[in-house]
């Protein structure tokens, strides 16, 4: 009796570890179609990297379409100028996340400028935008 159990236990793990991927199999092939090449994605530099004396980390998350900026210190202000000199500001006043959607970027350079508010250290980032494909470009 209690092999039994022990077998049937058994065969359903196999038969869900089989079943599992099938079920998947259509989201990762949706994802590969919209996802943007390696080569034409959006690329950040930090411009003064060398001069920060805590973590911050900015990068741009595929996935979401969306650039993240992560800090021990919390901002007082985040400005964008882009190739226009037009500027771009965001209210970030307190935080330490900070999550900007591609949607608010046009293709072309942005400059973005960080400040802190219990640190006088301003943080320069360069952030090169691509053109962006919509799924009727495809």
């Amino acid at each position: 009796m209690v092999l039994d159990t022990y077998i049937q236990k058994e065969s359903m793990h196999i038969l869900v570890s089989i079943i599992l991927p099938l079920f998947m199999m259509p989201l990762n092939a949706i994802e590969e179609v919209f996802s943007t090449n390696k080569d034409t994605g959006v690329n950040i530099t930090i411009i003064n990297q060398e001069t920060i004396p805590f973590d911050f980390n900015i990068e741009y998350k595929e996935r979401r379409h969306q650039i993240h900026v992560r800090t021990e210190m919390s901002l007082n202000s985040l400005r964008l100028m882009n190739d226009e000199k037009k500027h771009l500001t965001y209210d970030v006043r307190g935080s330490n996340l900070v999550m900007l959607p591609l949607v608010d970027f046009q293709e072309g350079s942005y400059i973005a400028e960080f400040k802190f508010q219990k640190d006088p250290t301003v943080v320069l980032a360069k952030i090169d935008i691509p053109k962006i494909l919509k799924p009727s470009d495809l």
